[in-house]
């Protein structure tokens, strides 16, 4: 036996009131829009990721009416899950959408709860991925000590060559670290699962009038990949920034690297226009302000 849920019927005030929010603020399909008699339409939108439809229904009568906006008694009614949860929250927040719970960390993932323009809440989740650890607290961060060099120096000529070639600027930072990074007034954090190490990450002082410091040699143990460790390097890295007095943060990667990009997004990096890069491999600039 096969079955799905096909539609659930949300109560509007006014058909294309309610067609311009679910699809102009967010961002929902128009699947259908049939005229069915003087008074009544079917109306359905769906997200861009499809599954359950929404069938948009005027309320036809007083009783009806008092339902619009609740039809939950107050719970959450309905669970938009997102691939980038930041990217639609600074979205529905552009579009002034009025968030009732603010984003927060679950077991399950990241999630907050927003009005929509009746009063009926949803969730607004980006679930945890597959693998992820399930107590991020298992991972501590740590300084960089001159016993980390050889995990420091292993972990990112591994990744570098996975994709590309190592070059000049790349031996130089990894094989004296010391000398090309915290000397110059640079930071490297160390994550520890357990006692091993599993992820590094340096920020390097920049001399430049545009940019403080840049975020580089984020490198994550294969072993260890997908579970949130690059999420939790990456906002170590940008605290040591901000109390560093940094006014931003610059990076480079290179386009092919979709993961990585959607991190640093997440993470509140933007694309940065006319940089010349010292990498071959670098063909993208982004920078985040603090």
């Amino acid at each position: 036996m096969q079955q799905k849920l096909a539609h659930i019927a949300i109560v509007v005030r006014d058909y294309d009131e309610a067609i311009q929010f679910y699809t102009g603020v967010l961002g929902f399909r128009l699947a259908e829009d049939t005229v069915q008699s003087p008074t009544k339409r079917w109306v359905l939108v769906e997200p861009p990721g499809g599954g359950c439809q929404l069938l948009l229904a005027r309320a036809a009568n007083d009783e009806q009416a008092t339902r619009i906006g609740n039809q939950t008694g107050g719970r959450v009614f309905l669970f938009l899950h997102t691939d980038d949860f930041r990217r639609d929250y600074q979205r529905l927040l552009a579009h002034n959408v009025r968030f009732v719970r603010e984003p927060h960390d679950e077991t399950y993932g990241t999630v907050a709860v927003f009005e929509d323009i009746y009063g009926n809440l949803w969730d607004l989740i980006e679930p945890k991925r597959r693998g992820e650890l399930e107590n991020p607290d298992e991972v501590t961060i740590v300084d960089y000590r001159p016993e980390y060099q050889k995990d420091f120096h292993d972990l990112n000529e591994s990744w570098i060559k996975t994709y590309f070639k190592m070059e000049k600027s790349d031996y130089k930072a990894l094989d004296d670290p010391q000398k090309y990074i915290l000397d110059d007034g640079g930071e490297i954090v160390v994550a520890l699962l357990g006692q091993k190490v599993v992820g590094v990450c340096a920020l390097i002082r920049m001399d430049d009038p545009e940019f403080d410091f840049e975020l580089a040699k984020m490198a994550v143990s294969p072993t260890v990949q997908g579970k949130g460790i690059g999420w939790i390097l990456g906002q170590a890295v940008l605290e040591k920034a901000r109390q560093l007095g940094a006014r931003n943060v610059y990076l480079e990667s290179n386009t092919r690297l979709t993961p990585a990009i959607q991190l640093y997004e997440k993470l509140g990096f933007v694309r940065v226009e006319n940089r010349e890069s010292p990498y071959e491999r670098c063909n993208i600039q982004m920078a985040v302000n603090l």
